[in-house]
């Protein structure tokens, strides 16, 4: 989950981690980091068979356009 995709500032793109179900049947893992993660709306994606299997994961089957910070952020 650590190679998520930032769409926008608080848009995450998260590969699904298949974790332990609880009794509902909810991802306790995705259940963890969306409650860590409370302030982003999350998308979780299954990269199983098109990224994961292959080495890679979400992040490299992306091309995400984005702007430069045009401020200088380390002041």
């Amino acid at each position: 989950m650590l190679n998520l995709l930032v769409a926008e500032s608080t848009k995450l793109v998260i590969p699904k981690p298949f974790g332990p179900k609880n009794a509902s049947g909810s991802d306790l893992m995705e259940l963890n980091i969306a409650d860590k993660l409370s302030g982003f709306t999350i998308h979780f994606v299954d990269d199983w068979n098109t990224y994961h299997l292959r080495e890679g994961e979400v992040h490299c089957g992306t091309n995400a356009k984005r702007l430069p910070i045009m401020q200088n952020w380390w002041q």
